[in-house]
């Protein structure tokens, strides 16, 4: 039967091609620059995802698609929930996509790629809170809106530095361990 055999070679080429694509995702990792820089505009920066986390979300949806493809052309009727599965892990995907971060003169803008922005301003901003296990900077406003830059975004270091310039607040920092935690809150120095 001509399915079959179709079928058994995608069974047998599908892990040497996931091989193919971890080698080369690892080799490229390696030769790639490690220093990210942010986007400076006029009046503004931009701190958009870094580069691997886009290739990631990008080769994560294809295999997602290629694999929809391939449920919803061979799988028998009864089999057919999986195309649903990767339809709704396709929709999942793109609201997982991390936020643009954008610093500029009125405030930080957070911008996600479906068209939701989430604005802070620089005179709301109550409170600036680090924590050194995840690695993020959190803003957060009087309202209790907040703003987090992750790891997967650049330059952590000179947005934080930013945002306390701006702000002239106190860096609240907070260090985890295991089961306990402690929170240290840094003042604000005029560095000038």
């Amino acid at each position: 039967m001509p399915g079959q055999s179709l079928k058994q070679l995608v069974v047998l080429a599908v892990p040497f091609l996931v091989l193919i694509v971890h080698v080369a995702w690892r080799f490229w990792l390696r030769t790639r620059p490690t220093v990210r820089k942010a986007n400076p505009d006029a009046g503004r920066t931009v701190f958009q995802p870094m580069q691997e986390i886009r290739a990631f979300f990008l080769l994560t949806a294809f295999l997602i698609v290629c694999f929809f493809a391939y449920c919803w052309s061979s799988c028998e009727p009864r089999e057919r929930w999986l195309g649903y599965v990767c339809f709704g892990l396709l929709l999942g995907l793109a609201f997982l996509y991390p936020r643009t971060l954008v610093i500029d003169m009125q405030g930080v803008v957070s911008r996600h790629w479906l068209g939701r922005e989430k604005i802070i301003r620089w005179e709301d901003v109550a409170e600036l809170h680090y924590a050194m296990d995840k690695h993020s900077l959190e803003i957060r406003d009087k309202e209790n809106h907040t703003i987090v830059h992750r790891i997967f975004h650049p330059e952590p270091v000179t947005f934080r530095d930013f945002a306390r310039d701006r702000t002239r607040l106190p860096l609240k920092i907070t260090h985890r361990r295991s089961l306990k935690s402690r929170t240290i809150e840094l003042p604000y120095r005029d560095q000038r």
